[in-house]
């Protein structure tokens, strides 16, 4: 689902891990 992988993106975005760390982080 493109909407919950874009939600998930933004709140990646603050961290200042890279993007593919958040895989399993996600935002719940």
């Amino acid at each position: 689902n493109l909407i919950q992988l874009s939600n998930m993106i933004k709140c990646a975005i603050p961290g200042s891990r890279p993007l593919f760390q958040y895989t399993d982080y996600g935002c719940y």
